[in-house]
């Protein structure tokens, strides 16, 4: 009987200790660390659950399929995108939304956001220092007129249709390593890295030349690069992207560009040639014959470019 009252006591201090712990400080941080981690685990399984979703089906941007991704994904006032988005979905059209973008990412969930994709892609290009109208005159200048993509070293994020005054979306090229066109429903699919498939409505021909205009804004953009890295002796690091995309396997397989050994002086100074002669058209338009006369006055760079057909 003795034995059991001291269990008893024992017991009953224990539970007492035990009470007093609860209500410390230590407890209550520890038990947040416990949520927090809890909340960090949670978040961490529904990437993964999105990793394998985008496993199972490709995704199409309907109205319904639109409306259930704004519904569940996490908001964001001011967003900074990397490298390392694949889509920034225009949604302003979506009238049961109040929201404008989603943008999707490689490794973590979709967020949303009351900016404009305009907004979002522009803060993007101003980080990059070069100014999506540079990159529109350097396409101008070797035949883009229209849907020009945003080529910047390795990275190119090519809009669904030619941007204007209003939104349109923009997907990332470089992180698409396949794509299948369906002649039924007219949709190309692209599956980009980590197994995300989106399919999109370009038309009949629209990845096929935005793929082409990409190529050649790049084979300029990585000849002239090299030839700046040789005259410094600049060594490239190697990327850190093991699998190709879809620009890389082009490259690999099409013929090799040309181009004749000028300075970046002179493609500099092509540049401000096609400008005054882009310039003098807008304000005399094309057909006026003093736009002949006016450019013969400058001297036309030496600069030829092969384009890819």
């Amino acid at each position: 009987m003795g034995r059991d009252f001291d269990q008893f006591q024992a017991m009953d201090t224990y539970s007492t200790w035990e009470k007093e712990f609860n209500h410390s400080s230590h407890y209550q941080v520890n038990q947040q660390l416990a949520h927090d981690n809890g909340l960090l685990r949670e978040q961490l399984l529904s990437i993964n659950e999105y990793t394998q979703k985008g496993q199972q089906k490709s995704l199409h941007f309907t109205q319904t399929a639109l409306q259930e991704i704004a519904d569940t994904c996490i908001e964001f006032n001011h967003i900074v995108i990397t490298n390392q988005v694949i889509y920034v979905k225009d949604i302003s059209k979506l009238a049961s939304s109040p929201f404008n973008s989603l943008i999707f990412y490689l490794n973590q969930e979709p967020l949303k956001s009351k900016e404009t994709t305009t907004e979002i892609m522009n803060r993007y290009f101003e980080a990059n220092l070069v100014p999506y109208h540079y990159v529109k005159l350097i396409g101008r200048s070797i035949g883009i007129q229209k849907c020009c993509p945003y080529v910047y070293n390795t990275i190119a994020y090519v809009p669904e249709k030619g941007p204007t005054n209003a939104p349109v979306s923009w997907y990332a090229l470089h992180h698409v390593v396949h794509a299948i066109k369906n002649s039924q429903s007219n949709l190309t699919f692209l599956h980009f890295r980590n197994q995300h498939e989106f399919s999109f409505d370009l038309g009949k021909k629209g990845y096929e030349n935005q793929l082409v205009r990409v190529i050649n804004l790049y084979s300029l953009q990585q000849l002239f690069k090299q030839r700046i890295m040789a005259d410094f002796n600049l060594v490239e690091l190697p990327s850190v992207e093991k699998e190709l995309n879809v620009i890389q396997k082009r490259l690999q397989t099409a013929t090799s560009i040309h181009l004749e050994p000028h300075s970046l002086q002179q493609f500099l100074n092509y540049l401000v040639y096609f400008k005054v002669q882009e310039l003098l058209t807008k304000v005399l338009g094309e057909e006026n014959p003093f736009i002949e006369e006016i450019m013969s006055t400058f001297k036309k760079p030496p600069f030829r470019f092969r384009f890819h057909k």
